[in-house]
């Protein structure tokens, strides 16, 4: 089939040559907005022999094929028929079409090289039959052939970022979302476990350091509580007593917390006291936010900088001397009920239960053969932190379950310092009393209100306890 010589290309308004960059790097022809080339048109865009190459050249191309092949389809009535396709109806209207170029006369391009594709390209559009070189604009990406283009006297228009596709993944980056997908998945078939830590104290935490009392005040103090709290008196013991109200540990007891006891107090009622005020309560809830039960959970919290507790420590004002006690009485043992026994060995499969307690420690662990989804588990604990350290407490729990793939890690942070204060500021040793509200005072009064003191710990100097 011969040339079509009755093209006309008079009708259209505007006359885009376009560089294979614009179909290769650019969205579809069809998507892009030829408005701002012409508000009206109708317009034509019209492909060089040389681009035409070029685009065809990428159709095995990994990334670029399928635009290349997806162009030629959309091209092939126009090279098979020699006519233009409709590309866009209206609004404006644009066609597609071939340039058809006369023969170069390179001698006369001497500041072209026919060598060089960019060359070649505004060598041909030189050379169109068919449209008015008025008309005509050149679109591409890049630099150089739009440079070449200008220089011949064609309009020219560099295509922006809104003119592209979005970038495509490296190979790196789509094995990365490969893994990234398939991570999802696994997920899916997960359980989702979180941890959140509060803190019932505003950062940092303010506490008292008490400085070390004097030697002096130290034996006034241990005189003070001997003198208040003399040797009980016992009834008699012989052969020919019962002695139901002769205790005869008594004295033995007596001794050592006169002895011992009290001036252990003494030694240490400043250190404890520091540790006393370093104390604010805190709280962990563990969750299991995805559709999937946790299997054998373990959680384990590590507290570096401090310890954790069930119950609040407390310095009592002095220790308590013994009493004679009925010996009788004291001999019966405790006995465990069934009920006791039942509730220490049987946990449920659902019930989260502690393998190392927190007791006064540095850490602690719960279990749970079934955690379930949505489920969630609290524990309302007291944080010491070691008043020693200038550093932030630091709380690492970790969680793992048996059909969950390695293990969820949070980092807590708690921020706190040490304001020193005087011994005699802090305690009355006339009155054997503290002088300031210490931080469990609500907490102790709702015991004394309760008789329920299970959630203070009074700390022990008498070794043998």
């Amino acid at each position: 089939m011969g040339e079509n010589l009755s093209l006309n290309y008079s009708g259209y308004t505007s006359v885009a040559f376009l560089d294979a960059n614009v179909v290769l790097e650019g969205r579809t022809l069809q998507d892009q907005n030829w408005r701002h080339l012409d508000a009206s048109g109708p317009i034509l865009l019209l492909f060089v022999p040389q681009v035409l190459k070029e685009i065809d050249s990428k159709k095995r191309d990994g990334r670029l094929g399928k635009y290349a092949r997806e162009f030629n389809r959309l091209i092939a009535p126009a090279a098979s028929e020699q006519k233009v396709v409709r590309l866009v109806d209206s609004d404006p209207v644009v066609d597609v079409g071939l340039a058809i170029t006369n023969r170069i006369e390179w001698e006369k391009l001497d500041n072209l090289d026919p060598d060089e594709p960019d060359a070649r390209v505004v060598a041909q559009m030189l050379n169109e039959r068919h449209t008015s070189r008025e008309s005509r604009v050149f679109l591409s990406q890049d630099i150089n052939p739009i440079a070449m283009a200008s220089r011949h006297g064609f309009r020219v228009i560099r295509i922006g970022d809104d003119w592209l596709r979005p970038p495509e993944p490296s190979p790196d980056q789509k094995k990365i979302n490969k893994l990234t997908h398939r991570v999802k998945e696994l997920e899916a078939t997960e359980p989702k476990l979180n941890v959140r830590v509060k803190f019932g104290s505003e950062q940092p935490l303010q506490h008292l350091f008490i400085k070390e009392p004097e030697s002096s005040d130290k034996a006034n103090l241990i005189r003070s509580i001997i003198a208040d709290h003399p040797r009980a008196a016992q009834g008699r013991s012989g052969m020919y007593s019962l002695g139901l109200d002769f205790d005869s540990s008594y004295d033995h007891r007596y001794d050592n917390w006169r002895d011992a006891v009290v001036p252990r107090f003494a030694d240490a009622l400043a250190e404890d006291t520091s540790g006393m005020f370093a104390q604010t309560t805190i709280s962990f809830e563990i969750t299991n936010n995805a559709a999937v039960q946790a299997e054998g959970l373990v959680a384990n919290v590590k507290v570096i900088g401090g310890t954790v507790s069930e119950r609040w420590n407390v310095v009592p004002n002095y220790p308590r001397p013994p009493i004679p006690k009925n010996t009788m009485l004291s001999s019966l043992h405790h006995i465990n009920t069934v009920g006791e026994i039942i509730a220490q060995n049987k946990i449920g499969r659902h019930e989260m239960h502690f393998d190392i307690q927190a007791n006064d420690s540095s850490e602690f662990e719960v279990h749970c053969q079934d955690f379930r989804h949505g489920r969630a588990w609290s524990f309302d604990a007291i944080l010491t932190v070691d008043h020693k350290r200038e550093e932030d407490v630091t709380i690492v729990a970790r969680m793992t379950a048996s059909n969950m793939r390695g293990t969820r890690e949070e980092v807590f942070k708690f921020r706190h310092e040490a304001v020193s204060e005087v011994f005699e500021a802090v305690y009355n040793v006339a009155e054997k009393r503290f002088l300031v509200e210490r931080p469990m005072e609500d907490e102790i009064n709702r015991s004394a209100q309760s008789h329920d003191y299970s959630r203070l710990n009074l700390v022990k100097y008498d070794k043998d306890e």
